[in-house]
């Protein structure tokens, strides 16, 4: 089995404050379609913005998609559950951490477009559970867990990095 083969499912991460007419939204939205026209299944969080458009483009495609959110107690500011993110398979964690958790189980890749905060933390969480490698391009990154990215993409990558940190 190649590399290629053995991805099955899609992690998408994104911002939940992506509008329907931002680049940020119609991005996750066509990431989600190709996904699903390969025949592999895209998992999101459940909420509005990228994860809204990630269900929607997989399943406009005729794909399956997978939801994992959970509703806080406390931390009223937290989007949760998007009411018209209807995903074929809903997953309900009791917390942020095992609900990131379940995210990166799922999922054979990740794709982390822009967002904030959770999205930094979603982004971290993946790359250093996994120790796996990064590629970036302008506005999304991608995560592999078998290590299928090249070593000069990820040089490319770090240099990248690098960059944008200390500028």
């Amino acid at each position: 089995m190649t590399a290629e083969q053995s991805i099955r499912s899609i992690t998408l991460f994104g911002s939940s404050l992506s509008a329907p007419t931002s680049q940020n939204y119609k991005d996750a939205y066509a990431t989600a379609k190709l996904v699903a026209h390969s025949g592999r299944t895209v998992i999101n969080g459940g909420g509005p913005g990228t994860m809204l458009a990630a269900t929607t483009g997989a399943k406009e495609a005729g794909g399956k998609a997978i939801a994992v959110y959970y509703t806080p107690k406390y931390a009223t500011s937290f989007e949760g559950k998007a009411a018209e993110n209807f995903a074929d398979q809903v997953y309900e964690e009791a917390n942020y951490l095992m609900r990131t958790k379940k995210l990166l189980e799922l999922g054979d890749l990740y794709v982390i477009f822009n967002g904030g905060t959770g999205t930094i933390s979603e982004f971290g969480m993946a790359w250093g559970s996994l120790g796996s490698t990064l590629g970036i391009t302008s506005r999304s990154s991608f995560l592999a867990k078998d290590g299928s990215i090249s070593l000069t993409h990820l040089k490319k990558t770090c240099s990248y990095l690098r960059r944008l940190c200390v500028s």
